[in-house]
């Protein structure tokens, strides 16, 4: 088959395709497609061939419009995720952080309200970054979006070890709380840098255009 008859194939694909009646479009197919051998008899390659890629088609259209009509809500609940808690201080330590490793405790366990109680009381235990991120992280767990935000925005006003995460959990609070354009920003620094989750920030764009 040549190039133009491709060409042509394709195009038919795509106008029949775009048919709300899978049904109707495979029927005409049958019916109407030109090509043909000599004995005016479609040949059955021709034939799978288009109802594979109508069907095909017809899914990804259906998937596309049914993925990109997704509310920012539903949009979230699809990507966040709890940040895991990093491992207790044991040994010489221990004494030292005794309220930062209770926080840990409950936060892995997933006692969100008793987690903030101790990470409260764990300031000056760890470095405030590193606190206000999981204090940050409890308070989204909890759906208290709005703290969550304010904690995620501590974090980045320091260059450290928790930026990247901080920008991608600052970026779903935005989504759900329906702030889009900002979160756009985010989500398109998180890709440019390679970041935390950056696969995903393309895929949150991609849902949001």
């Amino acid at each position: 088959m040549t190039e133009e008859e491709q060409e042509k194939i394709a195009h038919r694909i795509i106008e029949e395709a775009g048919r709300l009646d899978l049904k109707q479009t495979l029927d005409e197919f049958d019916e109407d497609t030109p090509y043909r051998n000599n004995k005016g008899v479609v040949s059955l390659w021709v034939k799978q061939s288009l109802k594979v890629a109508a069907i095909f088609l017809v899914a990804f259209g259906i998937y596309h419009f049914g993925f990109n009509s997704t509310t920012p809500s539903e949009l979230y609940e699809s990507y966040y995720t709890i940040y895991d808690a990093p491992s207790a201080i044991r040994g010489e330590e221990d004494n030292q952080q005794p309220n930062w490793n209770k926080a840990l405790e409950y936060y892995k366990a997933k006692n969100f309200n008793d987690a903030n109680v101790y990470f409260e009381r764990a300031k000056g235990e760890i470095p405030e970054y590193q606190l206000n991120f999981f204090s940050a992280s409890t308070f989204l767990a909890m759906d208290n979006v709005e703290k969550a935000l304010k904690g995620f925005n501590e974090v980045l006003e320091t260059d450290n070890d928790y930026n990247q995460q901080a920008k991608w959990y600052k970026a779903l609070c935005l989504i759900k709380l329906e702030d889009i354009e900002t979160a756009k920003k985010i989500l398109n620094t998180i890709i440019a840098e390679e970041g935390y989750k950056s696969d995903e920030a393309k895929q949150i764009l991609s849902a949001l255009d």
